[in-house]
């Protein structure tokens, strides 16, 4: 039996409008079925493959970031005690001022180094909390990515104003204080001096883990960041692009 031929005008108007829309919405859902199977299947494959990426270059980077790490701890640190030790000894003021105003620059710079190391070496601390698998491997690749910027990031210090303004100004404080209480020939010494390695130290920071996150970029943009309390259940991620 035909609907139609016994439903009024107002009837059949509401039941085509339904099918319409039911067309729509299965139209959508096979539309939208296959590119959301290819996500959730591909998404875990790719995360685990940047995941090993950043882990390689990480590895990779320990030698050289722990020679740079240690071998300045070892000359600002030796400064520092040198210094002490000298102060102590000396007998003349002048000298001791000098000998202490050295060892305090000494003690700066083993601090920073303390409290400031290269980020790659603090990559034990990173994704502790995470698990492999599902959301937790997600937020742990964007943990990771953080680190590499941050990498990157001290690496292109030597590039930029502060770092080397900072340096600067504490070497000419140090220069002053031995002028002061000292001699100008020391001040100059003690301020070239403090220059030179404080430069030296931003100028030899390991290039390979700049040049690893650039890689990394070109071959993986944009960059995972976590989604705000993982709202979206298909992906799990965010894809924030750099420009």
């Amino acid at each position: 039996m035909n609907y139609n031929t016994f439903a009024s005008p107002s009837q059949n108007v509401e039941f085509s409008i339904l099918k319409f829309f039911l067309c729509v919405i299965l139209g959508l859902f096979l539309v939208a079925a296959p590119a959301m199977a290819e996500v959730s299947a591909s998404s875990d494959p790719q995360i685990a493959q940047r995941l090993r990426t950043l882990d390689d270059s990480f590895t990779e980077q320990q030698s050289d970031t722990k020679l740079w790490q240690y071998g300045w701890m070892v000359v600002n640190g030796g400064s520092m005690v040198v210094g002490s030790i000298e102060a102590v000894q000396e007998k003349n003021n002048k000298n001791r001022n000098a000998d202490i105003v050295g060892a305090v620059e000494g003690l700066i710079g083993t601090a920073d180094l303390i409290f400031r190391p290269l980020p790659v070496l603090t990559v034990s601390d990173v994704c502790r909390k995470t698990q492999s698998g599902g959301e937790n491997l997600q937020l742990c690749l964007a943990e990771k990515e953080a680190l590499a910027e941050r990498e990157k990031e001290r690496w292109n210090e030597r590039y930029e104003l502060l770092p080397h303004a900072e340096i600067l100004a504490v070497n000419m404080l140090a220069g002053g204080a031995v002028w002061r209480f000292s001699s100008f020939g020391q001040a100059i010494f003690t301020a070239i001096s403090g220059e030179l390695i404080g430069e030296a130290q931003l100028w030899t920071i390991p290039s390979k883990g700049a040049k690893d996150y650039d890689a990394y970029k070109v071959r993986f943009e944009p960059m995972v960041q976590p989604a705000e309390h993982l709202k979206d259940t298909v992906v799990g991620i965010t894809m924030t692009g750099n420009f």
